[in-house]
């Protein structure tokens, strides 16, 4: 095989990775998933989306090999397939962040809301995610922050902050998977 179609055939697998985040509901199912493994059930309840919609992203994300499934009598269960699937989620939404004004006016308006925000310590909120809870509207940092100061917030015995629940579930997956 010569140089050039190897690249091609190299490019085309990571194009293939690309396709399944391009869509906002796979991302959303994503970040839903870093938060603890979900039925099938679960998560078209909490995306408002029916069961064959579900089911055809979560094919996308399989197909992808982004989450792994498992069969519980009529049940099938959905995970991120490793902790790097939940770091490419943050590294994501932190170019998003970085990169994208509208990105940016929208946690703008999210922060600028305090009545919908609460304020929770990372013990809490790392048991609640250990538990399985869902978590509502329990956040890490503020938005200002970037990706590496986020991560080192995790390791911090003492540190609490209001946010929103948008990055809750990628940091938890990040703290969980470390």
């Amino acid at each position: 095989m010569n140089n050039r179609k190897l690249k091609d055939l190299l490019y085309e697998q990571v194009a293939r990775m690309g396709k399944a985040l391009a869509s906002p509901k796979r991302l959303e199912l994503l970040e839903l998933l870093a938060q603890s493994e979900k039925s099938v059930e679960m998560l078209t309840a909490e995306l408002a989306i029916d069961v064959k919609l579900a089911s055809a992203h979560l094919k996308a994300l399989r197909d992808a090999r982004l989450v792994q499934s498992r069969r519980e009598g009529k049940y099938i269960f959905y995970r991120l397939s490793g902790s790097d699937v939940a770091q490419l989620g943050v590294c994501l939404r932190t170019v998003a962040e970085e990169h994208l004004v509208e990105m940016r006016l929208a946690l703008q308006q999210l922060v600028a809301e305090p009545d919908t925000l609460i304020q929770t310590s990372r013990a809490d909120l790392l048991q609640q995610a250990r538990s399985g809870q869902v978590v509502h509207k329990q956040s890490l940092t503020p938005p200002t922050c970037r990706l590496p100061a986020r991560c080192r917030w995790l390791s911090w015995s003492n540190a609490s902050a209001s946010c929103r629940r948008m990055r809750t579930s990628w940091l938890i997956a990040a703290d969980r998977f470390a």
